[in-house]
């Protein structure tokens, strides 16, 4: 497995650890992890969209960058749960549609 698939499934994994700290309403810890992962995941869109371009891979990068603005607008609004399912139920729902697809 590639190196960038190995970052986005702990990616995923680090998503999941923000909402379950979201979920419980551990707010501080949940949104200072966030934003460790925030980093972690624009380096990866980084990855996946020139992968895409290269055609390397599919991915779609407006639903992707659209999910992305809804998680920072959930987070500017303090719906900590929309911020959480949107983590869960989007951003890692895509990621982990492309590792099922190269799998």
């Amino acid at each position: 497995m590639k190196e960038l698939d190995k970052g986005i499934l702990q990616l995923i994994e680090k998503m999941q650890n923000v909402a379950d700290l979201l979920y419980q309403q551990k707010l501080k810890k949940g949104y200072q992890l966030f934003n460790d992962v925030l980093g972690e995941l624009m380096t990866a869109a980084d990855g996946l969209f020139a992968a895409n371009a290269a055609g390397s891979i599919r991915l779609d990068p407006q639903r992707f960058i659209s999910n992305l603005q809804d998680a920072m607008n959930a987070m500017e609004s303090g719906d900590s749960v929309l911020l959480a399912d949107i983590l869960v139920y989007e951003i890692s729902g895509q990621l982990q549609e492309y590792i099922d697809t190269i799998a």
